[in-house]
């Protein structure tokens, strides 16, 4: 059993500093902190706001249902944060390159992440034709995340899983 959480702690990290050093683009430099900003909690709360307030009726239930999600899976975000108390990245290593101010926060698992696909799935439930884009770009968000030293792969996979996992209870409830 040590032995497989020592391969995957060496596999997290080896993933991290792929993504985190071998894929640095100027582009991506410029373009990671607003993909980022897709899950956040201004964006993902004042979009979700609007759609339920001024969207046609199944657009404003599924709005409902994404706030939900997001209520939800943000308060299981924060019990996961205070349980595991994981250090972020650039704390664990020093060459980890940042391009955000740094958080002070624990690493696990990713809200951001959580957040994105939270709303990609509870989305792609109610619209089907939908849901290659959405997770796409939730990806994208969970990537960023890497990307800018702020979480390790494991954290943002787990954040993608409880996101999902509150947005298909949600959806189902």
């Amino acid at each position: 059993m040590f032995q497989l959480a020592a391969w995957c702690f060496d596999l997290d990290q080896q993933l991290f500093y792929r993504f985190n050093h071998s894929c640095r683009k100027y582009w991506l430099d410029t373009l990671m902190p607003w993909v980022t900003k897709l899950g956040g909690a201004v964006f993902t709360v004042v979009l979700n706001l609007i759609l339920y307030q001024y969207g046609n009726m199944k657009l404003s239930t599924a709005a409902g249902a994404a706030l939900l999600a997001l209520t939800f899976s943000h308060v299981a975000v924060q019990i996961c944060k205070r349980v595991f108390t994981r250090p972020r990245p650039y704390l664990v290593f020093p060459n980890a390159h940042i391009i955000q101010t740094p958080l002070e926060d624990p690493s696990f698992p990713s809200g951001h992440t959580t957040a994105a696909f939270s709303l990609a799935i509870v989305y792609a439930l109610f619209f089907p034709a939908m849901a290659i884009p959405l997770c796409l770009l939730a990806s994208a968000v969970g990537f960023s995340r890497i990307y800018l030293g702020l979480h390790f792969p494991s954290d943002v996979l787990m954040g993608a899983l409880l996101g999902a996992i509150t947005a298909i209870s949600i959806f189902l409830f």
